[in-house]
């Protein structure tokens, strides 16, 4: 009894490829023990290879007797199917390699790789323990067959014993547990997982630890437990503890209720257990390269190495710009770590780990969906560059990301790497569950990524305001001041292998061409995939062909390449690119995909930071004048003398540049804006004559007061003159009273008469 594991490869089995023979062990070992031996002997050369961990496996030797009728019928017994071509069995196109058996008289077989499979009464459970397939015959869609094969034989023997099936369940190594120093176990379990999960699996979110083996060597946690029986609902947490309690028992737990590990994993369940659904890639890409884009704010600075020309990016650059613009250059970039190619002495290397979480939620449709994440833990290489445009104070900085030797980024990788800068639309706020370590230092989330690096390398801090977010999950920043930390966009490049039967380009090409018949087959897979990749959602699964053929029209259109701007993304995938290979060890991706998206990058910061200032300008009635005038100079400024233009010299660029700010909304956002300046000028003015208006108001209330002055003492001397009670000072003063009343109300009217000039004039430019 052992982790059930399934074979480093499965595809979809061709309609031409013939399907080889399924042969239950169990039943020869009744009827033809020679053949048994022979069949169980070519197995087990499978089984040795596949599994070298000594914790998984156990000792072979042991299974006849597992297989034999003769044991109480309350106890678990165990079965193996394996795949047989040659004489005895059909054959698989194009399988060769395969290492023969043969009887006494000499009929050639070949087992092609096996399931072996447990059923537990007592829990009416299952458990599939190993799936192997012979590397030579791999990618036939082998594994397929035999899980179907273990799944049925385990409900024939629930049936037999008056029974419904509870649960089929697995075991498969967690990667991130295994040793790093193994590299290839740990591609192989990833690949395992894979399998596993275009079979229907799921995991139950439980900690599990494996008791230890017959013939084994201690006790396993670095596996996972797994539900195979398609089955979406949550598992029983009564029955995963009867089939636990069975289980141990079974492999010598004398007293498995109160076994320590399995407390502990019972202990974590509520009433029932989840089963999660894992991602299921299929694509591998070991020559893959994710670039995030990370705008920083600085004043003009005196440092030398922003005003010289970079060795590694000085040519290409000068070569990408038209002639009006190589003589002066708007921007310059440069390469800041290095790779082993002609690298100088001092050269520095970026070694960063990603801890994704283990598993994350998305939003589709209305709904909230789970998915698993098998293998959480990447190791990368770090490539740091900038693109500085000194004219504006601003710094575009490059932190492009590629698999370490012998590794790879799959779909959901890339996809949740693009949720750093974007992945709205299925809120999965993976920019703050993601994790990093940069040279085996903890730097938190996204937003501390690219500044541990700058402070590493540059030795300056570029960390940004604390961001505010908005309920759209957008980052908000105060005022004009600088985004943040978090990445802003990101490119993505993709090389394929030359006649990689999983070529997207080659799929793309067969959609345009109107080759894919069936939307279930392989082809369409990986067609969904590319959608998922170049929309960055989770949900590709549920694509169509009409919407994968909106999806996947290109930018750009090439015979040799697929080019696409989709949101925040520049997505890239060749068979080959020049650039790339002169550039992979210093700048980690093509200079000719990175400098025309720092450009656009630009002038979308340029766009957000005049959006920002004008918004809040407008929308505080009460702002002042100098702040008027403040905010106008900055947002001209950012629309016409700070703004880039084309300035590049091939057509590529060129409509990378244009197609990019149209069809991200950055040519419409600075028509707005345009609008919006011609608002900010109409408050200005109302600010102007709304000062002029108080400078007349004044003078008039002075010249008032002034008439005042002058009058008062004759109004005075009036009253004391005839201050008797002769009728003629009664009369004078009441003349004098009636003077000075009309100078305040004339007063009074002239300010009246200026205020309602006032709302006239702005009343008719309101119109």
């Amino acid at each position: 009894m052992s982790p059930g594991k399934h074979s480093e490869q499965a595809g979809q089995a061709g309609a031409e490829q013939a399907v080889p023979a399924l042969v239950s062990l169990r039943g020869l070992l009744r009827t033809d023990r020679a053949r048994f031996d022979r069949l169980m002997a070519g197995f087990v050369r499978v089984y040795d290879a596949a599994f070298p961990i000594a914790s998984e496996r156990e000792d072979p030797a042991e299974w006849p007797a597992r297989m034999s009728d003769v044991r109480p019928a309350n106890e678990p017994w165990m079965d193996l199917a394996v795949l047989v071509a040659g004489e005895a069995g059909g054959g698989v196109t194009g399988v060769t390699g395969v290492a023969d058996v043969r009887s006494a008289g000499g009929r050639r077989e070949r087992v092609l790789g096996g399931v072996a499979f447990e059923y537990y009464p007592q829990s009416r459970c299952g458990l599939l323990t190993y799936i192997a397939i012979d590397p030579a015959a791999r990618g036939h869609g082998l594994a397929r067959p035999l899980a179907e094969r273990a799944l049925a034989g385990l409900r024939d023997a629930a049936r037999a014993n008056g029974a419904a099936l509870a649960a089929a369940l697995a075991e498969a190594e967690r990667p991130e547990r295994l040793d790093p120093a193994n590299p290839a176990a740990v591609r192989t379990a990833r690949r395992r997982l894979a399998i596993l999960a275009r079979l229907g699996a799921r995991r139950l979110q439980v900690g599990y630890v494996q008791p230890e083996l017959p013939g084994g060597d201690g006790r396993a946690d670095h596996l996972m437990l797994l539900r195979l029986d398609r089955d979406a609902a949550p598992l029983d947490t009564a029955a995963l503890r009867a089939f636990l309690v069975e289980f141990y028992r079974a492999l010598g737990v004398e007293d498995p209720e109160n076994d320590r590990d399995l407390k502990a994993c019972l202990l974590e369940c509520g009433p029932d257990v989840p089963a999660v659904r894992l991602e299921a890639p299929l694509l591998e890409f070991p020559d893959a390269a994710v670039c995030l884009h990370v705008v920083s704010h600085e004043p003009r600075s005196a440092e030398p190495a922003l005003h010289r020309m970079c060795p590694i990016f000085g040519s290409m650059e000068g070569d990408l710009l038209s002639y009006a613009f190589q003589a002066s250059r708007p921007f310059l970039s440069h390469c800041i770590t290095h790779g082993d190619e002609d690298a100088p002495p001092d050269s520095v290397k970026l070694d960063i780990e990603i801890h994704f979480p283990t598993a994350l939620e998305y939003r589709s449709e209305g709904r909230r969906e789970a998915i698993a994440c098998g293998a959480p833990q990447r190791r990368v290489r770090g490539y740091l560059n900038r693109t500085r445009y000194e004219a504006a104070g601003r710094t575009v900085w490059h932190l492009t990301l590629r698999p370490a030797d012998g590794d790879w980024f799959d779909e959901y990788d890339l996809i949740k790497l693009i949720h750093l800068y974007d992945g709205v639309t299925e809120d999965t706020q993976l920019h703050r569950k993601i994790r990093f370590r940069v040279e085996g230092a903890e730097v938190g989330t996204v937003e501390g990524l690219v500044p541990a690096a700058v402070r590493q390398l540059v030795g300056i801090d570029i960390a940004g305001e604390v961001e505010r977010e908005g309920q759209d999950g957008q980052a908000r920043s105060g005022g004009g001041g600088p985004r943040g930390s978090r990445p802003v966009a990101g490119t993505i490049e993709l090389v394929e292998r030359a006649g990689d039967p999983r070529s997207l380009t080659a799929a793309i090409a067969a959609m345009r061409g109107g080759e894919v018949g069936d939307w279930n087959g392989r082809q369409a897979g990986l067609l969904r995939a590319a959608c998922g990749v170049v929309t960055g959602i989770f949900d590709f699964e549920e694509i169509d062909l009409a919407e994968a053929e909106d999806t996947l029209t290109a930018t750009l259109e090439r015979d040799d390449a697929f080019t696409r701007i989709h949101r925040r993304t520049l997505f890239h995938v060749t068979e080959a690119d020049r650039a790339l290979e002169a550039t992979v060890g210093t700048v980690g991706i093509s200079p000719y995909l990175l400098v025309p998206h720092a450009v656009i990058v630009l002038n979308e910061d340029l766009l957000r930071e005049a959006g920002a200032r004008a918004t809040e300008v407008l929308g505080d009635g009460k702002v002042r004048l100098p702040e008027l005038e403040t905010a106008r100079e900055l947002v001209d400024r950012n629309l016409k003398g700070l703004w880039l233009p084309n300035v590049f010299h091939y057509d590529t660029e060129r409509q990378l540049y244009r197609l990019g700010l149209s069809g991200r909304g950055a040519d419409d956002q600075r028509d707005a804006l345009k609008l919006r300046l011609e608002e900010i000028d109409s408050r200005l003015e109302d600010a102007w004559q709304h000062r002029r208006d108080m400078s007349q108001m004044i003078i008039a209330v002075l010249l008032a007061m002034v008439s005042l002055v002058q009058i008062y003492q004759p109004v005075v001397d009036t009253i004391e003159l005839f201050a008797d009670d002769s009728p003629e000072a009664g009369a004078a003063l009441w003349r004098g009273l009636k003077f000075a009343a009309f100078t305040v109300g004339f007063a009074a009217l002239m300010v009246l008469l200026w205020m309602l000039g006032i709302r006239r004039r702005k009343a008719a430019r309101e119109d």
